[in-house]
């Protein structure tokens, strides 16, 4: 097994240097002495200067080798002890030292900001990152015996205690609930006229502005932020696609399919990354590119044979986006090899039995997950397509839960599959924690049981179930910079999640809305 660990903390360099053989012949040993000094100042100066260490081939080896190779067990337990000895020698000088208690300080701020990054590569049959099966025991050793952080890496202050947080006035499904990338704004859709935005203050939601709707029909199935800040997206059951600024004084509406009538639907919309076009994917299995600095639509072309529920850019900088259908397919595109005239896949993933209901990129340009109708989550790299893609008919989910038993397919290459949730009547969303906190380590779901989950990408294991309503969790969405999660579910109640019974200290918020029309 090799083994590549990524640490944060430069301040290890001053261990490696000064690492005894004999490490166990006395207790004297756990601490520097006095002649490390100008190598341990060495290391605080390159910190303070957020230099990363890579340890390379520090846990090559077997364990039980003779030719001085340290293995994987030895290779912890050198990593732990130089960690300690770091932490306790830069403790005892900071006491006497302000410029070393700077650094200190900049540290820990820069832990705060940032996620212990571990990389475990392993060559498998299938040849992809090991995130899971017989990988988990080495994830497992390098979280609790290496990484000791206080973010929610170690999984002590999931969020798991409940709070009633918005109550609308009359019982109405809600669709969509969801947090601005800055956590500042939180926008409420549900089968109603109007949108409400809350602006958010720590877990204080206070409404803001209620921001009348045109041509939904049913309800407003989507919503989206553009990455520049100024805008939402909103889809109904119609063949426009409306833009709204965030004060909602400017409203406008983008037609995408004016000759199919009431009868076409966005079921996804996305921005790219620098605010330029809309993509959206339709029950008419089209996808649709729409320019918003010449106000036009680009193109229009049939991507599934079934209808697109989800579409997603793979991240910041590439031109990557993907899509999901009924047809039980996720298809890769290429943005810049995509026209009316020329519109072929790049790749594709084939391993739901159903079909697909949301897709949330890890924004690293590399995985993806698939929240699919046959109740299963599935990691994709997408580095590592199915060889063969064949289209499968998805049965109706609109009144159980319960269907068959799952059918393992061959071109199925998910590198994890999550599948104690229920998915049913309505594309329920799941999605990956947040950078900041997490290190996007977990996935979180809402439910058809009123639940949400949430699952350990580490270990494949369900890290937390929570019963939060008594109908269904529609849409789950996680602060990007507080333990807390949104869950928006058609008994017409937004709750919130939180580590700790008293964190949210606020009434009930009731929302009066008009009648749906």
């Amino acid at each position: 097994v090799g083994v590549v660990v990524v640490v944060d903390v430069a301040v290890v360099v001053a261990c490696v240097a000064c690492v005894d053989d004999d490490d166990d012949d006395d207790d004297e040993d756990d601490a520097f002495t006095d002649s490390d000094e100008g190598e341990a100042a060495e290391a605080v100066a390159a910190a303070g200067e957020g230099i990363q260490l890579r340890l390379q081939d520090l846990l090559e080896g077997d364990d039980d080798s003779d030719d001085g190779g340290v293995g994987v067990g030895g290779g912890l337990a050198l990593l732990r002890t130089l960690m300690h000895r770091a932490q306790a020698h830069m403790q005892r000088r900071a006491v006497a030292d302000p410029e070393v208690e700077q650094c200190l300080q900049r540290q820990k701020s820069q832990l705060q900001e940032t996620d212990f990054s571990c990389i475990v590569r392993r060559d498998t049959q299938h040849n992809h990152p090991a995130l899971a099966g017989s990988s988990n025991l080495v994830h497992a050793k390098l979280k609790s015996k290496i990484f000791a952080t206080p973010c929610l890496l170690r999984g002590r202050i999931l969020p798991r205690q409940r709070h009633a947080l918005l109550d609308y006035s009359e019982n109405v499904n809600l669709f969509c609930g969801t947090f601005s990338p800055d956590g500042k704004s939180f926008l409420s859709t549900c089968q109603n006229v109007r949108m409400t935005l809350f602006d958010v203050q720590g877990l204080r939601f206070k409404p803001a502005r209620a921001v009348p709707t045109a041509d939904i029909g049913w309800a407003i199935v989507d919503t989206a932020y553009s990455p520049d800040k100024h805008f939402v997206a909103y889809s109904g059951w119609s063949h426009n696609i409306h833009l709204v600024t965030l004060d909602g004084e400017r409203h406008e509406s983008l037609p995408i399919d004016e000759d199919s009538g009431w009868g076409v639907c966005p079921f996804s919309v996305k921005f790219s990354h620098d605010s330029r076009e809309l993509i959206a994917g339709t029950n008419q299995s089209a996808v649709c590119v729409y320019d918003l600095i010449h106000d036009r639509l680009v193109f229009s072309f049939v991507a599934h044979r079934q209808d697109v529920n989800a579409v997603a850019f793979m991240d910041e900088h590439s031109h990557t986006f993907v899509t999901g259908s009924d047809d039980c397919l996720v298809k890769i595109w290429d943005r810049r090899l995509v026209s009316q005239e020329r519109h072929r896949e790049v790749g594709g993933f084939a391993g739901h039995t159903q079909g697909i209901t949301f897709l949330d990129p890890k924004n690293d340009g590399r995985f993806v997950i698939s929240q699919g109708k046959d109740n299963c989550i599935k990691l994709w790299d997408i580095r590592k397509p199915s060889s063969t893609l064949n289209p499968k008919a998805s049965d109706d989910y609109r009144y159980s839960a319960n269907r068959g038993p799952r059918e393992w397919l061959r071109s199925d290459t998910s590198l994890l599959t999550l599948n104690k949730h229920k998915v049913a009547r309505t594309l329920i969303r799941a999605r990956f924690s947040p950078l900041a906190q997490t290190g996007q380590r977990y996935i979180y779901s809402g439910s058809a049981d009123g639940c949400v989950y949430i699952y350990d990408t580490l270990t494949g294991d369900l890290a937390s179930q929570t019963p939060m309503h008594q109908s269904i969790v529609r849409d789950v969405s996680w602060h990007p910079h507080l333990p807390a999660i949104v869950t928006s579910a058609w008994d017409g109640t937004h709750k919130v999640l939180t580590p700790s019974r008293q964190a949210v200290k606020q009434q009930t918020v009731r929302i009066d809305v008009p009648h749906w029309q």
